[in-house]
């Protein structure tokens, strides 16, 4: 069965962005993620066993252990947004996920996630913001010291600040 994958066969035409902010005055650390591609929900709702569920629903199976993609494609379940969410959970984080013409969030205020109707877009981008229990000596991770960071969220030059996280272009942290 997954003898038949061939990374070959999967063709990447939009490009993806990452991102990784450390905040030292807020001992946290944002990370975004950001493809061109389909979407989560156009993804899945072409899959045979999603037909039947409505929009909402395909999106948070996505967060679902053992909730199949792309079966042709890659033969697996698909683990990784459980895994991702879980983690994120217990770091007592938030994830963000904006998708097609939702905004799904997760946090422990809202652990079964939250999703929100948003004017359509482009890919997937998501927001992932983890906070630290000691500071984090970035020297070996980055070749960088504390001080090279920001101390404060620049909503000017914010990897998010395309109108998904911030309602009213505020500057408010979650």
């Amino acid at each position: 069965m997954c003898n038949d994958f061939v990374k070959g066969d999967r063709i990447i035409d939009n490009p993806g962005f990452v991102s990784a902010q450390y905040y030292p005055k807020y001992n946290e650390i944002e990370i975004g993620i950001s493809d061109l591609g389909k979407g989560i929900v156009d993804t899945m709702a072409s899959e045979a066993e999603y037909l039947v569920l409505p929009r909402k629903d395909i999106l948070l199976k996505a967060f679902e252990s053992n909730a199949t993609r792309h079966k042709k494609i890659m033969p697996t379940r698909g683990n990784g947004l459980a895994k991702l969410k879980s983690f994120v959970l217990a770091s007592n984080g938030i994830i963000r996920c904006r998708t097609n013409e939702f905004t799904i969030t997760f946090s422990n205020e809202y652990p079964l996630g939250i999703i929100n109707e948003a004017t359509p877009v482009i890919g997937t981008h998501f927001e992932i913001k983890i906070g630290c229990e000691i500071n984090i000596d970035t020297k070996p991770i980055f070749n960088a010291e504390a001080d090279d960071y920001e101390d404060s969220y620049d909503i000017v030059e914010d990897f998010f600040n395309w109108g998904g996280f911030y309602e009213n272009n505020s500057n408010e942290r979650f």
